[in-house]
């Protein structure tokens, strides 16, 4: 790990402003030293041949005032896994440590920029989208200083997925449009939970329950009979094209990839980026503290944009709980963000 480290260090000296490189470093100390499972520590020990046997200790020993700078930690770890939810548990833990939101909400975002950076250039088990958890949700947020809405209009919506570059994206974005799914949950979806009499998809494991508990919450999703067509393209012949279908490495998921038998979380985030810009609904909005470019939309716009156009509709919101796995209406509420002209419109149609 000494090496993901040290070239992640080199990497932002040379594209990041000063300051932003010293809080960054210390969200990583930060994060380093919090246990949760992050940290992968190995021993070497002898078995009863004789042979050197290599053991995982579950829980590395460590914490944050253990060690002078970054490059300390690189040299003790052997390996670093890092998942989304493990991000959104850092937060929670920092803003119980006291820490203000938007101070957490950076760390955040540096770490996810780590993440990133480590990720693309193969070091540890890292997939992780920053999207999935509610870290842009804290209170303060920048970004809705910058946009009116949080959703995608219908007709943009048509744009978004007109313009996907091959039917595989396509798929994706219809799914996630249609049903509501975090990325986390579409990406795991395998065909054989897949009802195309009820054009319904079944046992959908709920991700943030999954993230705190061992017990797992599954669900039940819908989709139209536009997605069911692009289904029927793209299990007709299309998904047979990619690396691992049709052999001993085909697990069976929904969504494949030319490298990979399952299509990784931050893949979507990457598939939404480019097929937005093509759309013409992308924009740079501005960068945030960290040093983090941030954009108008990401994928997780599209499970805003599931919920707000069937309230729009006139779903009852007990219902579309139920639907996007959430386990309380307080967390619904934050999706629920309508511009000004939704609220006219609502008044008149509802005024007696």
């Amino acid at each position: 790990m000494v090496n993901a480290i040290n070239s992640y260090i080199n990497h932002i000296e040379e594209w990041t402003a000063e300051n932003t490189i010293g809080n960054r470093l210390v969200a990583l100390r930060q994060f380093f030293g919090w246990k949760n499972g992050v940290l992968i520590k190995y021993e070497y020990i002898e078995d009863e041949n004789g042979d050197e046997k290599k053991v995982e200790i579950e829980e590395a020993d460590i914490d944050e005032g253990k060690f002078k700078n970054l490059e300390e930690y690189g040299e003790y770890l052997d390996e670093i896994h890092i998942q989304t939810f493990h991000i959104e548990d850092f937060a929670t833990y920092m803003l119980n440590e006291g820490y203000a939101n938007r101070s957490v909400q950076n760390k955040c975002y540096g770490i996810s920029d780590f993440s990133n950076f480590i990720a693309k250039r193969g070091y540890g088990d890292v997939d992780v989208d920053v999207s999935e958890t509610r870290v842009d949700d804290l209170e303060g947020n920048e970004i809705d200083n910058h946009v009116e809405k949080r959703y995608l209009e219908e007709d943009e919506l048509n744009d978004l997925i007109s313009s996907a570059r091959n039917l595989r994206d396509r798929v994706l974005l219809r799914l996630m449009a249609d049903t509501g799914m975090r990325a986390s949950e579409a990406v795991s979806i395998t065909i054989d939970q897949i009802n195309r009499d009820e054009r319904s998809i079944e046992n959908v494991v709920n991700a943030k329950q999954l993230a705190v508990s061992d017990e797992e919450e599954t669900r039940t999703v819908y989709f139209t009979k536009r997605f069911s067509l692009l289904l029927d393209k793209w299990l007709g012949g299309e998904r047979d094209s990619y690396m691992y279908t049709g052999t001993d490495g085909d697990e069976g998921h929904l969504l494949v990839t030319k490298q990979q038998p399952k299509m990784a979380v931050g893949r979507v985030n990457e598939i939404f980026d480019e097929t937005a810009e093509r759309a013409g609904i992308q924009e740079h909005l501005y960068e945030d503290m960290s040093g983090r470019p941030r954009r108008k939309y990401s994928s997780h716009v599209l499970r805003h944009t599931f919920s707000v156009l069937r309230v729009q509709n006139g779903m009852p919101i007990i219902w579309l709980k139920e639907l996007l796995g959430h386990s309380d209406l307080e967390e619904l509420k934050s999706y629920l963000k309508f511009k000004d002209k939704d609220k006219k419109d609502a008044y008149n149609q509802y005024s007696p």
